[in-house]
Parts: C-alpha cells; sequence; structure tokens
C-alpha cells in the first residue's frame, strides 16, 4: 500500500525555509501526532503555496499507518482552495459590476 492510500490526518505548518541556490526552494516543515508521537517531516512547496502559509497553518496530511514517517500533506487540496476563494471573489465583483450596469 502506499502513502497515497492512507491514513488522512490534520497536521500543521511549524517552519518555512528558503533553500539558497536551488531550483525548487521553498520548504515547509509539517508535523502531525498518531498515537502521542509527533512527527515532523519537511516538504517542497510551489512558491504560490508558500506565500499563502505561515506557522500554524492547518494542513491535510496523509501517512502510512504501519510507518508514519512515510507521510505527505496535500498541497493540492491548499492551491484548490485558495484558487476557489479567488474564483468566487472574482464571480461576486462580476455579479455586482452587471447590477451595476443594468441600473444604468
Amino acid at each position: 500500500m502506499g502513502v497515497s492510500n492512507g491514513q488522512d490526518i490534520q497536521g500543521s505548518v511549524t517552519e518555512l525555509i528558503v533553500l539558497r541556490n536551488q531550483k525548487s526552494n521553498r520548504l515547509a516543515v509539517y508535523e502531525f501526532n498518531v498515537n502521542n508521537v509527533v512527527f515532523t517531516k519537511e516538504q517542497r512547496v510551489k512558491i504560490q503555496t508558500y506565500k499563502n502559509l505561515e506557522p500554524g497553518a492547518v494542513v491535510p496530511v496523509k501517512y502510512l499507518p504501519s510507518n508514519p514517517k512515510f507521510s505527505f500533506w496535500w498541497t493540492k487540496l491548499i492551491e484548490i482552495r485558495n484558487n476557489a476563494c479567488l474564483f468566487a471573489g472574482l464571480s461576486i465583483m462580476l455579479a455586482l459590476y452587471i447590477n451595476v450596469l443594468k441600473e444604468k
């Protein structure tokens, strides 16, 4: 069984790191707790995801129950949520603009 079929849990970002002289140079350090054992991992993230994070942010983690050291957090869910918020905001602005045009 791969980690993608693993157990879901909430984790939290503990640190954000920028590595020098590397193409993919943004890291987010996160931790999660399984059976009162805290696991800490770091994961490369896209720059847009990095910009939207801060220490303490809650992130969705998936881990392998037989060995929680194997884990990752779902950066795609963060990116999808951010895009959905942007789309909703633009939709509201467009609706308001259309209403203003109708009133003229």
